[in-house]
């Protein structure tokens, strides 16, 4: 089973079932050096499958989404917290963490 949050589902928690995957859609715009950073620590049975930008239309600099995908592969509790920040900065703009309980 494959479950779909975005930036709405801030600060809740789902379950899934091992075996399952979760894919994370948060806005960003890279042009302005702020990306979606993991900043929590995932546990060990959660597996990053891909992080990906997609814009949202042709034009140069334009902004879009950052697609996160996780395949949960043990039973447990995960906490995924990330950070919109400038790789170069310590400034947080937006946070967004998901609890995740594996069955």
């Amino acid at each position: 089973m494959e479950k779909h949050v975005s930036l709405s589902d801030n600060k809740t928690e789902i379950l899934l079932k091992k075996g399952d995957f979760l894919t994370i859609t948060l806005s960003e715009n890279g042009t302005t050096g702020f990306l979606w950073h993991l900043a929590g620590n995932q546990g060990k049975g959660a597996n990053l499958v891909a992080s990906e930008f997609k814009k949202n239309g042709d034009g140069m600099g334009a902004a879009g989404k950052r697609i996160i995908k996780w395949e949960f592969l043990e039973s447990g509790s995960y906490l995924l917290k990330y950070e919109l920040k400038q790789a170069w900065g310590t400034d947080i703009d937006q946070t967004f963490e998901i609890r995740v309980t594996v069955s």
